[in-house]
């Protein structure tokens, strides 16, 4: 659905829920076939929404700007100078942009593009975000016990009969799952 929604145009999604769910691993994959549709480049940032420091919008748009302009650009010292240099270095161009785990919408603000480029955001945290259709926003949620039962027998066939019990124990989360059963 988040595929389609970028072919007819959209230019912001997210994609949400508890940590283990795959987000992030899902958003890898739409953005891999989105790949060809941003041809001057597809970025992915962690800006560390978890975390006790979260990444600042101020050095997401400079990894940003760097990465055409060269890393010894000289950047604005202000939030309103950086954020017009961020605009006008993209304004030309197509890129795609993966947001990873993204804190808030005050986070986000700042780092929206320009017409013609797009931003994927994961996030543990539903929040408003401007722009965003609900087609756009997805939170998978956990697999249900039948398909957790066989991604593991998928991975390591030897779990046998004890995939229905290993996948309650995973809470049905893929990343546990996946987890698990490459360590069985």
């Amino acid at each position: 659905a988040l595929l389609q929604g970028f072919q007819r145009g959209a230019h912001l999604a997210r994609v949400g829920g508890m940590g283990g769910e795959g987000k992030t691993a899902l958003a890898l994959v739409l953005a891999e076939k989105l790949a060809g549709s941003y041809p001057d480049g597809q970025f992915f940032l962690d800006l560390q929404g978890t975390s006790n420091s979260p990444l600042k919008p101020e050095d997401a748009m400079a990894h940003v700007i760097r990465s055409f302009k060269g890393a010894d650009c000289p950047l604005p010292k202000d939030m309103n100078g950086l954020s017009g240099l961020y605009q006008t270095v993209l304004s030309d161009k197509k890129v795609l942009i993966l947001l990873d785990n993204a804190a808030n919408r005050e986070q986000l603000e700042p780092i929206f593009l320009s017409p013609g480029s797009a931003l994927l955001v994961t996030s543990r945290i539903k929040f408003a975000v401007p722009g965003l259709s609900e087609d756009m926003d997805l939170d998978p949620g956990i697999l249900p016990l039948e398909d957790a039962m066989k991604l593991l027998q998928k991975i390591c066939g030897r779990i046998g009969d004890h995939a229905e019990k290993l996948a309650k124990l995973c809470g049905c989360l893929p990343i546990a799952l996946r987890n698990a059963a490459y360590a069985l």
